[in-house]
């Protein structure tokens, strides 16, 4: 499945930068692709969604989504008893099959989340009730996009690898952009990289890969960065790289891919396809990935 590493690569982007409604709405555009033909309908909220994020009339089947920025077990446990039991009730327990749709960065569910859905799959069984319960995290939902949609579909999803050269005015204006944002820096300087660096910081696949794409043109950074008036530009930036980083890593505690993810939208990417943009950013990141500035390096032996 290489083919589809830049597809994959977008959709995570998407995945890891979307909460809430926006999250929901994200999802409604998906099922709809995973069931075309006016078969999937998303609920309106004028007056309660009955507990019901989108509806599939002909296998009479309820998505709810619990997308929230900072992910609480004890939350996501407690929504899955109450959205199921609310759906069930709502639809007066004409229900083939209920899926919860999370977004926890590792694609898992947490122990109290696992301990809901057994008691729930008890209690149903108990009650004689016909429903087959299922929750959907990262790779469940991408497993079902890979399978049942198309390379073109997933090309107008998630975007696709257009060959184009590097250019200095777009890479100008990302840079620039990010110069706008006040901060102090920190002058001491970065250690140098590490060839292993890729797989100490457990990076995924995906992003590996367009690491290695972009570090064949990331030395036009540094160059842009030789020739620029200002001199303290590239400094500045890569101590804006450095605060984010580590604000993701040790307060926002985000697992790495994701860390990423963050990083490719403050470096200026975007995910309607535009390749000269995308190609920029991903230069950025590499150039700044490759200095030390964000990730870690493989500790030295003592």
């Amino acid at each position: 499945m290489a083919i589809f590493t830049y597809q994959r690569h977008g959709f995570e982007n998407q995945f890891s930068t979307k909460f809430d409604n926006e999250f929901e709405n994200w999802f409604s555009d998906l099922a709809r692709k995973l069931h075309p033909g006016g078969d999937c309908q998303p609920v309106r909220l004028t007056q309660g969604d009955g507990k019901i994020d989108v509806y599939v009339i002909r296998d009479q089947l309820v998505y709810q989504c619990y997308a929230p920025q900072s992910y609480s077990p004890t939350k996501a446990a407690s929504k899955i008893v109450c959205d199921f039991w609310g759906a069930n009730d709502h639809l007066d327990g004409k229900m083939n099959c209920w899926v919860f749709v999370h977004n926890h960065p590792t694609g898992r569910l947490d122990k109290d989340s696992v301990k809901a859905i057994n008691n729930l799959k008890s209690e149903v069984t108990e009650k004689k009730i016909e429903v087959r319960i299922l929750a959907w995290g990262k790779e469940d939902l991408w497993t079902q996009l890979l399978e049942r949609l198309d390379y073109n579909q997933l090309r107008d999803l998630f975007g696709e690898p257009n060959p184009v050269e590097l250019d200095y005015a777009c890479l100008e204006s990302l840079l620039l952009n990010l110069e706008a944002v006040d901060y102090q820096p920190d002058l001491e300087a970065p250690i140098q990289p590490d060839v292993d660096k890729l797989n100490f910081n457990d990076l995924g696949p995906s992003i590996q890969t367009f690491i290695r794409m972009a570090r064949g043109v990331d030395w036009k950074v540094g160059d842009y960065f030789d020739r620029c008036p200002n001199p303290e530009l590239g400094e500045n930036i890569a101590e804006r790289f450095r605060q984010r980083y580590k604000r993701f890593k040790t307060i926002d505690q985000l697992p790495p891919d994701d860390i990423f993810s963050r990083l490719q939208g403050e470096a200026g990417w975007k995910p309607t396809p535009d390749p000269k943009r995308q190609l920029a950013s991903m230069a950025i990141l590499s150039y700044f990935f490759h200095k030390c500035d964000i990730f870690e390096n493989v500790p030295s032996e003592p």
